[in-house]
């Protein structure tokens, strides 16, 4: 080996270490990048996480809430179902009192035939 073949294998290796060392530099502007960026999500997942507690707080109130509305709906229906019940027989009764009345207006509008009949009897 002589000082040409020496120098020309020096260059290579020089410019071999600077085409490592370039992509060296790129790679950590990668990552520096990325974690630049992995930092951004772990704000944004802070932050998400923050915004998911307080809508879950707030659904549990609405849930509470909603079953509060649920049990007075309820309740308000069973007064209802109790009235309902209340008046039906009521009318059931006032039916009865009316076939009842209607049974004793018979007998009365039959007398009353019956009488004019007996007075169209005597005049004749």
């Amino acid at each position: 080996m002589d000082y040409k073949d020496i120098k020309e294998k020096i260059t290579l290796a020089a410019n071999k270490i600077k085409s490592l060392q370039t992509e060296v530099k790129e790679k950590e502007s990668k990552i520096k990048e990325l974690i630049s960026e992995t930092e951004e999500l772990k704000k944004s997942n802070l932050n998400l996480t923050a915004e998911n507690a307080k809508i879950r707080e707030e659904n549990e109130k609405l849930s509470k809430d909603n079953q509060k509305v649920v049990n007075e709906i309820e309740e308000k229906l069973a007064e209802l179902d109790a009235l309902f019940l209340e008046d039906q027989p009521e009318t059931k009764v006032k039916p009865v009192v009316k076939k009842e009345e209607k049974k004793d207006k018979k007998p009365e509008d039959n007398s009353d035939v019956e009488t004019e009949l007996e007075e169209l009897d005597k005049l004749l």
